[in-house]
């Protein structure tokens, strides 16, 4: 309901630290992780038309924005996937370096995840960039689709950074794809 959603967002500011982040569990650590989450459904709200406090909202956004990586500088598998991660909801937020992007497609695409593939090709969309490797993108989701008779579904690596592992996949290719 809309009480719900206005109190999750009254939680939200009420949670956003000082460095513009957001911590596990109410601690006063800034994480990344738990600051993108933030960051996209406050994005999210906005865009639904709930009003939110566009100060709380750049902090986030410049917080996660001082995550971001040299794609050159990283070479495991996990840590390249959150950085797509962060381009992607910095996409959402209008606020994507589609330079960082690219950069990512280069060096890594051989590594990203099912979802993380999703998530780049929707950055791009979103931040209207290189048209080629969001085609590209989409056929790599497009092969790795497992078909059978019951329907289509995509498959994630399993691990500690695949809390969801083939739901989680599904439901953000067909997010992708149906944006």
């Amino acid at each position: 309901s809309e009480a719900l959603v206005q109190e999750g967002i009254a939680q939200l500011t009420a949670l956003n630290l000082a460095s513009g982040g957001w911590g596990w569990c109410y601690s006063q650590e800034s994480d990344p992780w738990i600051t993108a989450q933030a960051v996209l459904a406050l994005v999210k709200a906005e865009r639904l038309g709930f009003p939110i406090d566009r100060g709380t909202l750049n902090n986030g956004i410049f917080a996660l924005q001082r995550e971001l990586r040299p794609a050159e500088d990283l070479f495991q598998s996990f840590l390249i996937n959150r950085q797509v991660y962060y381009l992607y909801v910095l996409a959402e937020a209008g606020d994507i370096e589609l330079s960082q992007l690219d950069s990512y497609f280069t060096e890594h695409r051989a590594l990203l995840t099912t979802d993380s593939k999703a998530q780049m090709a929707l950055a791009y969309y979103l931040g209207g960039g290189d048209k080629a490797n969001l085609e590209t993108l989409l056929a790599d989701l497009e092969n790795s689709a497992v078909v059978s008779a019951t329907g289509t579904h995509w498959e994630r690596e399993s691990g500690f950074s695949s809390l969801y592992g083939d739901t989680l996949a599904t439901a953000t290719v067909l997010n992708t794809l149906t944006t």
